[in-house]
């Protein structure tokens, strides 16, 4: 993907998708018409939080570090009604918990977390740059300039946290950094997400800017229900995809130009920068050092050397589980002990196969569909509570 955006490459002006030094910051160019790729935003949130949960490599955000303790300490302060957290959510083994990810990113818990402690905790801002990587794409009111602004506050924090860290040898990169894939990830969909705006204006269409589809797990949740919009007993569709795109309610929103993308680039750079100094973040670089993309990364490198300037190659949720689930088990609520056995008492019982009965009933009485068979003719009790 990094290849297809030609990411930290030197090329001509005339390649540049913004000509010029008017933003340096960007490094990617995209030939017209070429696909343009985007990390499912979904699992980069999957990745930040899994990042955030492993206790044995803290991220020190200058005189802050962020850690999960923090969040344990506040469950035990404050009640479940208020931070809307389960006990799963603090399981890194359980990686592909998505819901976890929306309730970490919730302001509220930002909220109690500064109220509790009183003072800027590095858990918070990491908390923050957790919300504008994946809302940037997932939120469906957003604005498209409150997109761009989200996702490169989020890019530009963790650019000047970096080179922070590479600045003396007290936090190695590969302790105490994103995985590589994590910051890769995230510097892609940031030099995705502008040249998709620009292409559908120039293409004018739009219409089509619906970021929210462009991860997997969204796209399964919106086709169920289209699904459920069918008949019951119908395995046939009742719209097209046309008339999904234009009759279901799209609406369009004031698109930005260029000179308005790059302000607000160049708004998020100020703004991370002026939020890392707060947590004693300092360097002593000129902005355009310090916030530029390393021209490293788009070098091949050993493994070992990739490590140095990029952070752990293994990527945290594709790490193996290092409890059985018998372990992870003991650690679930209450709630969800009770629904995993009644989930197994069904899986176990045995249940009498009426189908040839129906069948039968079908036939004798000329129906189309089973389900339009009248209840009292059927083999199935009625139940009514007098």
């Amino acid at each position: 993907m990094r290849g297809m955006l030609q990411m930290g490459v030197v090329r001509n002006n005339a390649d540049k998708v913004f000509q010029g030094n008017i933003c340096p910051w960007f490094m990617a160019t995209i030939t017209k018409d070429a696909p343009i790729p985007v990390q499912d935003t979904i699992h980069e949130g999957a990745k930040m939080r899994t990042r955030l949960l492993k206790d044995h490599r803290r991220m020190p955000f200058g005189n802050k570090i962020a850690c999960r303790e923090n969040l344990e300490t506040l469950c035990g302060l404050v009640t479940k009604d208020q931070h809307l957290l389960q006990e799963r959510d603090f399981l890194p083994e359980d990686k592909m918990n998505y819901d976890a990810v929306s309730r970490l990113i919730r302001p509220g818990l930002r909220e109690l977390l500064k109220n509790m402690f009183q003072v800027r905790k590095g858990t918070i801002f990491y908390l923050i740059m957790m919300e504008y990587a994946t809302t940037s794409f997932l939120d469906k009111q957003m604005a498209p300039l409150e997109r761009i602004f989200f996702l490169w506050f989020a890019v530009f924090s963790v650019r000047y946290w970096r080179y922070w860290m590479m600045c003396d040898q007290a936090y190695p990169l590969a302790k105490h950094f994103f995985t590589s894939n994590a910051y890769q990830c995230l510097e892609l969909n940031a030099h995705s997400l502008v040249p998709t705006e620009l292409r559908l204006q120039e293409s004018q269409m739009t219409e089509l800017f619906l970021l929210w589809c462009f991860s997997s797990q969204q796209c399964e949740s919106y086709y169920k229900a289209l699904r459920s919009f069918t008949p019951v007993g119908s395995t046939q569709t009742n719209f097209t995809i046309g008339e999904v795109i234009t009759s279901r309610g799209w609406k369009d929103v004031e698109h930005p130009s260029k000179n308005q993308i790059v302000a607000t680039i160049k708004r998020a750079l100020q703004e991370a920068k002026s939020e890392l100094n707060q947590s004693r973040v300092l360097v002593n670089a000129a902005d355009r050092e310090c916030f530029k993309y390393d021209p490293r990364l788009a070098v091949t490198s050993t493994s070992s050397e990739l490590e140095k300037i990029a952070g752990p190659l293994v990527d945290d949720c594709d790490e193996p589980d290092i409890e059985r689930v018998d372990e992870i088990d003991d650690q679930l609520d209450e709630r969800d002990r009770q629904d995993i056995e009644m989930l197994n008492l069904l899986f176990d019982a045995e249940f009498t196969d009426f189908t040839n009965r129906l069948s039968a009933c079908k036939i004798k009485n000329k129906t189309l569909y089973p389900l339009s068979v009248p209840l009292e003719l059927t083999p199935f009790v009625k139940i009514s509570i007098d």
